[in-house]
């Protein structure tokens, strides 16, 4: 839903799900932090209140989890990266 590259999809309207991207209020929500970000996984609720859509899966994560999971939607975007650079160009990310 949210690509490969975690910057969105059309899927349910997924929005980006970079940390950089959640940890940055916008008109429709505040900042995401460690614990509104387990609130969203876990109960469905967004930063600041309210629903997240019903196609959002909910999963019970534990406090390491939740930390693993914010490390690593940090690195995605560097993880993912497809384009055209100085020195290389990037068609796709082998996935192990």
């Amino acid at each position: 839903c949210h690509q490969r590259d975690g910057l969105g999809g059309s899927e349910a309207k997924a929005p980006a799900i970079t940390w950089e991207a959640l940890s940055a209020p916008t008109a429709a929500r505040p900042a995401y932090d460690a614990e509104a970000f387990r609130a969203a996984l876990s109960e469905g609720v967004r930063a600041g209140g309210g629903s997240l859509n019903t196609a959002m899966p909910r999963y019970s994560l534990s406090d390491a989890m939740v930390t693993s999971l914010i490390a690593y939607l940090n690195e995605l975007p560097s993880i993912q990266k497809r384009g055209i650079e100085a020195r290389s160009v990037t068609f796709g990310v082998a996935v192990p």
